[in-house]
């Protein structure tokens, strides 16, 4: 038996001791239970392999030395020689529809109707000096907080801020309960302002699913790490 392992021994060695080709490796050269967690350099240093500078391996052959199916691995595309991985791809359009009401169209709104968005700001703040500040603000938050959203740097604490954002405009200027004509048949502009409110909470609620997660456990996460980001392209 003590042979037997010193000749499984050498033959280890000896087999690690050259670059293998992508071809040769299997999953079985990885042992333990942990192979699904491991990073892809540890995934190779495990296997005996010692890729050469420079060298990449194909999606295929990190899943097939990690033991999954090539079903499970993600799918990339190659644009203009740069590789993305469709996952991510698709997690940017679906922050990308989420922020595009705020950026570009809200601030390119405010930028371009300015006089206008002031006059909207009087209603609620007749001090015009406390007007511009509040429409200057919205506008600072319009911009920098979907820009972090979309790139994923303190995602979570700029979804935060919106959320609160979208709750404020709409106590501030969506008071349908104002209206002398809200009606629920007909046309009423209390029943529109009520819509938009809705529409305004329906949003925050959205962020606060960002910021805070779908359980109680990402809302502990938040509140430990405020600042963390949720790594939203990481495809492992």
């Amino acid at each position: 038996m003590r042979i037997q392992r010193s000749v499984a021994l050498k033959q280890q060695l000896s087999r690690s001791s050259a670059v293998p080709r992508e071809e040769t490796v299997t999953p079985r050269k990885i042992a333990g239970g942990k192979r699904f967690s491991r990073t892809e350099p540890q995934l190779l240093a495990v296997a005996g392999i010692r890729p050469l500078p420079n060298q990449r391996f194909s999606e295929s052959f990190i899943c097939r030395l990690r033991g999954t199916s090539l079903s499970n691995c993600p799918i990339a595309l190659t644009i203009g020689g740069c590789r993305l991985h469709l996952s991510a791809l698709i997690v940017f359009g679906e922050r990308l529809l989420f922020i595009a009401l705020f950026l570009p169209f809200s601030a390119l709104d405010k930028i371009l109707n300015f006089n206008a968005a002031l006059k909207q700001a009087s209603q609620a703040l007749p001090f015009r000096p406390l007007a511009v500040f509040l429409i200057l603000s919205g506008l600072a938050i319009e911009i920098s907080m979907p820009l972090a959203i979309l790139t994923g740097v303190f995602d979570r604490m700029a979804a935060l801020i919106l959320a609160f954002y979208c709750i404020v405009t709409a106590l501030l200027w969506k008071q349908f309960w104002k209206e002398p004509d809200f009606r629920l048949k007909g046309v009423s502009q209390g029943r529109n302002l009520f819509w938009d409110f809705m529409k305004n909470l329906a949003l925050a609620g959205g962020f606060l699913i960002l910021a805070l997660g779908p359980n109680a456990m990402g809302a502990d996460e938040f509140l430990a790490h405020p600042l963390a980001s949720t790594h939203p392209y990481a495809t492992r």
